[in-house]
């Protein structure tokens, strides 16, 4: 069996369909609230312009999903994010470049790296049986 549960310290805790809401739901963002008594997750699902749109484009919707996000997010709530941002977050010339600083600049606005995700992990995980691997 399956199960979803996130710990905090040494408090652990199993959401229920009512901890977990959608607050944001369109084609290339979803935005959904897991909010716990140990800490509360905002989940920011991304699927950005691709390669061959224009940088206004580009820009535009970096931008209001930053805006978005400040919007909905509480106080001392942590932020997941995970996009198919259609960027080469290391390029360095051509659409890729201009598709990446975008892509950063919304990492940098939102005070996030790169290397989040392994924090998340250490806290967030799907199997009660298992932990995070270390070479992960």
């Amino acid at each position: 069996m399956l199960s979803v549960w996130a710990v905090s310290g040494t408090v652990k805790a199993i959401p229920v369909a009512d901890d977990i809401n959608t607050l944001h739901s369109e084609p290339s963002l979803l935005i959904v609230r897991m909010a716990l008594p140990v800490f509360a997750l905002l989940f920011v699902l991304v699927h950005a312009p691709h390669i061959g749109d224009a940088p206004d484009v580009v820009k535009r919707y970096w931008d209001e999903l930053v805006r978005r996000v400040y919007e909905l997010m509480k106080d001392g709530e942590r932020v997941v994010l995970m996009a198919d941002a259609n960027a080469h977050l290391f390029a360095e010339d051509g659409p890729e470049a201009v598709h990446a600083q975008f892509f950063r600049n919304a990492l940098e606005d939102l005070m996030l790296s790169p290397n989040t995700a392994r924090e998340a992990l250490d806290t967030f995980w799907t199997h009660d049986e298992h932990s995070v691997p270390d070479d992960y």
